[in-house]
């Protein structure tokens, strides 16, 4: 009798989850590296991100298309931490991988990219550069490694590109009480924080980036609930703390009155960073949120955003997360998340991309946990 594993509200077989994995690969393969015949693809893998058995599925999907394949396993030197809990590791090419890269047409990169570039420097052409961050079976099996790449780079593309302008003014709210306004400054004057991972440095395109990139903030005003404060671990503040916001910085932090617990971690977590970044830490410097409309998982649901506090240097450690749930976000007075929901589905850039694949649940907006589509209770 097959096992069924538990994912979201569905069970499926091993058969079923088989089956996802491939969809993913060729979502990967086939809409973000679009591969032609005759082709080569190179891939490169560092070990700690990929296996050989994920490495052969993915090789196995280009031939399909008719394509060559080659890969180059690295063994990049521990660097680093960088956004989140990943490591920026550099390493090295030999010269037959340089040269086997300098021949490639499209590079599926399971490492950080952005060391290829020197290599690339003197080839006659340069290879599209795709940065997979879905590099597991359980992670190109999830909804949103199936969701059509091309309609996610859509809604990055909106949001990154036609929404969060430089002096646009936004407005987030939330049932625990947050509601907090600002503007948005010019893009250099945020800290960085993973443009790497999504369509930085060398790279031209990211499957599947999870979240868009940090919105910097000026003139913030208001208040924020502190929901959790240890990024994707999302342990949940009972007693919370609430931030009084002015002028862009923290002027003030209260609650706490049943229990002190998240109180007192907020605050010395925060006054850490005083010491050493001075008045830079108690900026707001930007915020962001997750952008797939169909995720059974955290990682890029719509449902969470979180402020990051402290202008300082983007790494982890450097600055204090500020989460909450469930919140409405406006830009410009228009709405573009409902309680944790996407509205811009509908932007004619969304559609056109679903136009494209053919893809008749565009309007489908599933929160984290909490799935929902247009028209339903």
């Amino acid at each position: 009798m097959a096992t069924e594993t538990n994912v979201g509200r569905t069970l499926r077989t091993p058969e079923d989850f088989d089956a996802q994995v491939r969809e993913g690969v060729r979502n990967l393969v086939e809409n973000c590296a679009e591969v032609e015949a005759s082709e080569t693809i190179v891939l490169v893998n560092d070990g700690t991100r990929i296996d050989t058995a994920m490495s052969a599925t993915i090789e196995e999907a280009i031939q399909r298309r008719h394509a060559k394949s080659a890969v180059l396993w690295v063994e990049p030197l521990e660097g680093e931490q960088r956004y989140l809990s990943a490591r920026r590791r550099p390493f090295t090419l030999s010269p037959e991988q340089a040269k086997t890269l300098c021949g490639a047409d499209r590079v599926i990169v399971h490492a950080d990219a952005e060391h290829l570039i020197p290599y690339l420097a003197d080839a006659s052409k340069k290879p599209l550069i795709v940065q997979n961050r879905s590099a597991t079976a359980e992670s190109l099996a999830a909804s949103e490694s199936r969701y059509p790449w091309g309609i996610a780079d859509a809604i990055h593309e909106v949001l990154n590109h036609d929404i969060f302008l430089e002096g646009a003014r936004w407005r987030i709210t939330a049932p625990n009480g947050t509601d907090i306004h600002g503007a948005v400054p010019e893009p250099t004057l945020r800290a960085s924080y993973f443009e790497d991972e999504v369509g930085g440095t060398g790279v031209d395109r990211s499957f599947h980036s999870s979240a868009y990139l940090p919105v910097g903030s000026a003139d913030a005003e208001g208040i924020i609930v502190v929901e959790w404060m240890d990024g994707t671990k999302l342990n949940a503040a009972h007693d919370p703390a609430y931030l009084e916001i002015g002028g862009n910085r923290m002027k003030g932090i209260a609650g706490g009155l049943q229990d002190p617990k998240w109180l007192d971690d907020f605050w010395s977590a925060t006054q850490d960073l005083v010491e050493r970044f001075g008045d830079q830490a108690l900026v707001i410097d930007s915020w962001h949120s997750g952008t797939h409309p169909q995720t059974t998982s955290w990682a890029g649901g719509t449902r969470h955003l979180h402020f990051h506090l402290g202008r300082t240097t983007g790494k982890v450690g450097d600055f204090v997360w500020a989460g909450i749930k469930y919140f409405t976000l406006t830009v410009n007075d228009q709405p573009v998340s409902i309680n944790g929901r996407l509205a811009i589905l509908d932007h004619p850039k969304v559609r056109a991309a679903a136009e494209r694949y053919n893809y008749q649940g565009w309007r489908e907006a599933w929160p984290a946990s909490n799935h929902w589509q247009v028209g339903s209770a």
